[in-house]
């Protein structure tokens, strides 16, 4: 047998006879002889929360001594009748707001030529990092390793 098998079951045999033990010390003691391991707790009534009475009336309601007034609005039976007739006028002005507002944000905005067209993929910008920024055919790249500033 193995060493950890014989290990096991001494353990488990061990085990066994112990918990065999307890329960049958815990069943032949008797009442007098048990410690009781019970703790008491005395709660002194001031302490404990009151609760607060709430009632609900038809005029509102109240909570503890204090009295809340609620109004109820009636819901109109009579709603105002719809207007069919679409007002173009008001379109309008709304749009020409619109247009002018774009109009004004591009004469803000910068006009920017596109500088990369010669652009680098991954390979060649890998051969580039590898070359420190010399590739044969292009222009040097401006390459500063920062290994050392981390």
């Amino acid at each position: 047998m193995n060493s950890y098998f014989i290990f096991a079951v001494a353990l488990t045999v061990i085990y066994i006879l112990y918990y065999a033990f307890m329960i049958f010390k815990d069943l032949n003691t008797q009442k007098s002889e048990r410690k009781d391991d019970v703790e008491i707790f005395v709660v002194d009534q001031k302490e404990a929360d009151e609760g607060i009475n709430v009632t609900e009336s038809e005029s509102g309601f109240s909570i503890g001594n204090e009295e809340y007034t609620t109004e109820y609005l009636e819901p109109d039976t009579e709603s105002p009748p719809a207007e069919t007739d679409t007002k173009t006028e008001d379109d309008q002005p709304k749009s020409s707001a619109i247009e002018n507002l774009k109009t004004i944000a591009k004469e803000e905005l910068d006009e920017v030529e596109s500088f990369m067209s010669d652009s680098y993929n991954s390979e060649e910008l890998y051969k580039a990092m590898l070359n420190k920024g010399k590739l044969s055919g292009r222009p040097d790249l401006e390459w500063k390793p920062v290994i050392n500033e981390l």
